[in-house]
């Protein structure tokens, strides 16, 4: 009926073949572009990700820093009332000290003087 129609067809199964070809390597074209936005994406994301814990470890450094300079301060701060305490109470401990002295011997002269008046047994 048709003539040529086997020429027809081959053309249109060739036609098919070209647009097969042309519709995957346009999807892989597509899947790449989309495999590389996402790397591309990941490693931004990633790289600000490491920036952020990198300056938030830097922060807690510092922070970390701080205080153990905080608890340095509070115990040059103690031992500076301690030794200041210590100081101002070593007078009258010496003075305390000399008060039991001059009490024991007192007490001890006391003793030697009832042990001179007591009779002898």
């Amino acid at each position: 009926m048709f003539p040529n129609l086997e020429l027809i067809f081959l053309a249109s199964l060739y036609g098919s073949y070209i647009a097969c070809v042309l519709l995957l390597a346009s999807c892989l074209i597509l899947i790449t572009l989309l495999l590389t936005f996402s790397l591309s994406t990941f490693s931004v994301v990633f790289i600000d990700i490491f920036t952020i814990f990198s300056l938030f470890s830097q922060l807690i450094g510092s922070i970390k820093a701080d205080v153990d300079l905080g608890f340095v301060l509070l115990l040059c701060m103690f031992l500076q009332y301690g030794i200041s305490g210590v100081s101002a109470l070593k007078p009258s401990f010496h003075r305390l000290v000399f008060i039991l002295r001059v009490k024991l011997q007192d007490t001890m002269n006391r003793i030697h003087a009832w042990l001179a008046v007591a009779p002898p047994h």
